[in-house]
């Protein structure tokens, strides 16, 4: 493992984007143990049970930044309330339009490509049961999407995934019954480009 030269910052904002501590407050000390490559971290918490529980959501990651995670912030996005407003169908195509227009943040966030498409694909699925139950047209909706996807410098594995994200996106409309034209848009990553490009 790679410690970095400011390695209590690195595992500090680790457990912070991990969910595993919310209050800088919360950290009584860090101890970085070179000779084994850890850090050390003591809390305030008496009771981990709080912490284990975020631990047995362990997802091991693959590609170059391969590790572990244990949480996302967007989790705490679904305890989230929030207020009954009334929005226009058209507002809510154009708004469509500009989201699916920006699938390639994933690849832009470092995501694998089994995490951006299986993202990209969430969100359309997502698309499609809202607006259906908005009463829009399986493709009406599917008019409205264009994907756009990123793409790095490993050429025949960003091949495969063009292929085979044409060929989920198509079972997807065949699931919604939807026999319109796919519209795949696909960018050189700036993930991969450097300072000069």
């Amino acid at each position: 493992m790679t410690l970095g030269t400011r390695p209590e910052e690195l595992t500090l904002g680790y457990l912070r984007n991990q969910g595993i501590i919310e209050n800088i407050d919360d950290i009584i000390s860090v101890n970085v143990r070179w000779d084994i490559g850890i850090s050390d971290v003591r809390t305030k918490h008496k009771d981990i049970k709080e912490i284990t529980d975020k631990l047995k959501n362990k997802t091991v990651t693959t590609g170059c930044g391969q590790g572990t995670i244990f949480g996302s912030i967007l989790t705490k996005l679904y305890d989230e309330i929030l207020p009954d407003i009334k929005i226009k169908r058209s507002e809510i195509f154009n708004l469509l339009a500009k989201i699916t227009t920006y699938n390639d943040i994933y690849k832009e966030a470092g995501a694998t490509v089994v995490q951006e498409l299986a993202y990209t694909l969430a969100h359309a699925v997502e698309y499609f049961d809202k607006m259906t139950e908005e009463g829009f047209t399986t493709d009406a909706v599917a008019r409205s999407f264009i994907f756009r996807l990123g793409y790095g410098n490993s050429y025949f594995t960003e091949i495969a995934k063009g292929r085979a994200f044409h060929y989920l996106v198509d079972q997807l409309y065949n699931q919604y019954n939807t026999k319109h034209r796919i519209v795949i848009w696909g960018d050189s990553s700036k993930y991969y480009q450097s300072h000069k490009d």
